[in-house]
């Protein structure tokens, strides 16, 4: 969504609606039965949902511009869909999968394709494998793709059309997402230190202690900000900054 609206969903009975920040209004139901969703822009949302689908299964699509909706995959029902899309050197590019499928599929521009404007098969440039997956992400530079099940990871080099199979020697949980620090590096916390790795898993550098989930940058990278007990007030947590450039 753009910087003036924002997708509000409803987990009961899967209700995406757009408020607009402002008019401070709220938009009628404008998808329906959603099971997980992911928007880009202000004109697309990438979705799961029943409707229209054959039993058992969940259909993965595309809405464009609040009109008209665009069947991408079909697949077998799962506890989990992992979505997203972003765009690199000005193409863009969607990621699906399921929890169960091992797998995700990344698609490149395929609105043309499914709106009849060329006759060309969908592209698929790349299948992500992994065991019992359960996030997908992309870099800040959007040159990376990570398909992420705990401590084990699948990243995919979109430029170099190139995977990366890790596998961290990190405690991670299966509920952790690792999160981008930039275009190029992981951020993780394990057992109260935080860390950031290379998206190829090398170049592993410890920072300062951090709570799950405590640890941020600033916008240009060169100071880390993170939540951490207290070393004064027992009981108490403190927010830190830490210089990462050498003075």
């Amino acid at each position: 969504s753009d910087v003036c609206s924002s997708d509000l969903y409803d987990a009961v009975g899967g209700n995406l609606r757009q408020g607009d920040l402002k008019s401070k209004t709220v938009s009628s139901v404008i998808l329906s039965n959603v099971l997980s969703f992911k928007t880009y822009g202000s004109d697309l949302v990438l979705y799961a949902t029943k409707t229209g689908a054959e039993e058992g299964k969940v259909d993965l699509r595309i809405r464009e511009n609040d009109k008209a909706s665009f069947l991408l995959k079909s697949v077998q029902e799962a506890t989990s869909y992992m979505l997203d899309i972003s765009e690199f050197d000005g193409t863009p590019y969607y990621v699906v999968g399921t929890n169960t499928g091992n797998a995700v599929f990344v698609y490149k521009d395929p609105l043309p394709t499914l709106k009849g404007q060329q006759s060309k098969a969908l592209l698929i440039p790349a299948v992500l494998r992994l065991t019992n997956p359960q996030f997908v992400s992309f870099a800040s530079s959007s040159q990376f793709i990570a398909l992420q099940s705990k401590n084990d990871l699948l990243v995919y080099d979109v430029q170099n059309d190139h995977q990366y199979k890790l596998r961290l020697e990190h405690d991670i949980a299966v509920s952790d997402k690792l999160l981008w620090m930039d275009g190029f590096r992981f951020a993780l916390v394990d057992k109260g230190e935080s860390f950031i790795v290379d998206f190829d898993g090398s170049n592993n550098q410890q920072l300062v202690p951090s709570v799950s989930g405590g640890v941020f940058f600033d916008p240009d990278n060169k100071n880390v900000i993170a939540l951490a007990p207290s070393l004064v007030v027992a009981g108490r947590f403190s927010l830190t900054q830490t210089s990462l450039t050498k003075k």
